[in-house]
């Protein structure tokens, strides 16, 4: 089975985006438990108490959006065509 790769690109940047503006959103209403959260989530407890509570701002939430719709645009592309290209390489 082959992948669309723009199919798969537009998926995975969608997703992407869509968890970035969670991720906005919970940081604008409870900054301090959220940052909590991803130290705890990326084993790095004490995240919060380096880096502090975070301010987000209208222009810093979009760019961080649109940096992972781009981001993840890019590597559902380079999924997809990888997978393909490894999918031709097996033997039936």
């Amino acid at each position: 089975m082959k992948l669309n790769q723009k199919a798969v690109a537009l998926a995975l940047a969608t997703v992407s985006g869509l968890l970035s503006l969670i991720c906005v959103i919970f940081i604008k209403l409870i900054p301090a438990q959220t940052m909590n959260f991803f130290g705890w989530l990326i084993h790095m407890n004490k995240l919060a108490d380096i880096v502090g509570s975070r301010e987000v701002m209208l222009g810093n939430g979009v760019a961080g959006i649109i940096t992972f719709f781009a981001l993840g645009y890019v590597i559902g592309w380079l999924f997809a065509v990888l997978y393909n290209k490894f999918a031709e390489k097996q033997p039936q």
